[in-house]
């Protein structure tokens, strides 16, 4: 079989990646040595599978002291509010915690 595109890495980037280039159209192959897709994302947040957080993305950069500037620019264009939009717009259902509630 032909593809458009090959993807190499089942990580949160990959499926992403894939799954937008399927969307528009691209015959996609996506690649990953794990028997499973997003095993690193399922592992995130105590097994809570974390798909980003509630804070402002100043205060995610800042999270990352100085060199965390760099994350503004991303940030200002997909910031947590859009990624919590895009899989609530594919049906995954999300909640939103606390650190003290999980302390």
């Amino acid at each position: 079989m032909k593809y458009d595109i090959a993807v190499i890495g089942g990580g949160p980037a990959g499926m992403i990646s894939a799954g937008r280039s399927a969307e528009l159209g691209a015959k996609v192959i996506l690649l990953e040595k794990n028997l499973q897709l997003g095993v690193k994302l399922l592992a995130t947040g105590g097994g809570r599978c974390n798909l980003t957080n509630n804070k402002t993305i100043r205060e995610i950069a800042d999270g990352f002291s100085a060199n965390g500037q760099w994350l503004l620019s991303g940030l200002s264009k997909v910031g947590p509010e859009r990624v919590i939009d895009f899989f609530k717009k594919r049906g995954l259902k999300t909640k939103i915690g606390c650190l003290e509630c999980f302390n």
